[in-house]
């Protein structure tokens, strides 16, 4: 007799832990639907392995970080990323991070050369005076 009361308890507790998950999990999915990725993070982190709740962690984290580098906040949002697992969407938003910030090296590269040449061809002429004044009054 106590071991059916034992297992009917057990039960009932495994049965109320399951409706429990599928309630926050329902509520994590409304927080990522609304673009609450705090709340959906800390929702879907609590819930571990429960459904897709990896999955829609590290999506949350995804959005939360191309929100973050939106705003330009760009080494906040790699952390948001790398703060759990990265997904798809997660390594398309550090991939837009990386590929911005390497054109960014890319063109302040090339306006250094530039000032650079252009500096090289100012002072070509000043040292050749008689060549510019010619080429003025031409």
């Amino acid at each position: 007799m106590k071991k059916i009361v034992s297992m009917l308890m057990v039960a009932t507790m495994a049965l109320s832990l399951v409706a429990c998950n599928s309630s926050d999990y329902k509520k994590g999915v409304e927080a990522f639907d609304n673009g609450n990725w705090d709340e959906a993070i800390e929702i879907f982190a609590a819930l571990g392995e429960y459904e897709d709740s990896v999955e829609k962690l590290g999506d949350s984290c995804a959005k939360k970080a191309a929100d973050l580098y939106a705003q330009g906040n760009t080494k906040e949002a790699v952390e948001a990323i790398s703060s759990h697992n990265i997904t798809e969407e997660g390594k398309k938003v550090l991939a837009k991070i990386l590929s911005d910030k390497a054109q960014k090296i890319i063109d302040e590269s090339t306006y250094g050369l530039n000032y650079y040449n252009n500096y090289q061809h100012a002072l070509l002429l000043f040292q050749n005076k008689n060549f510019c004044f010619k080429i003025m009054f031409y």
